[in-house]
């Protein structure tokens, strides 16, 4: 079963998400390696552009526990179809 990414924006927010979580890894290790004491929780907002009918925003934001917090803001609403 395939999917089409312009129809569902919600895998495209996984796919962000993920990235974002490699990214965040990425910048912890060299904080660490740093010895700054800063704190890991930021918020990033990320345009997105799903497809031409598609535009909103997705906050990301890495808390202190290393979760990730993932909200979609604005998009257009699609149902994912195969």
């Amino acid at each position: 079963m395939n999917f089409d990414l312009k129809f569902c924006p919600f895998f495209f927010i996984i796919y962000v998400a993920i990235v974002f979580i490699i990214i965040s890894n990425i910048n912890t290790s060299i904080s660490n390696m740093q010895n700054l004491s800063s704190p890991l929780s930021e918020t990033t907002r990320i345009e997105v552009n799903v497809s031409e009918f598609a535009r909103g925003e997705v906050a990301v934001k890495l808390r202190h526990d290393n979760t990730l917090l993932v909200h979609a803001l604005h998009l257009d609403q699609f149902a994912c179809r195969p």
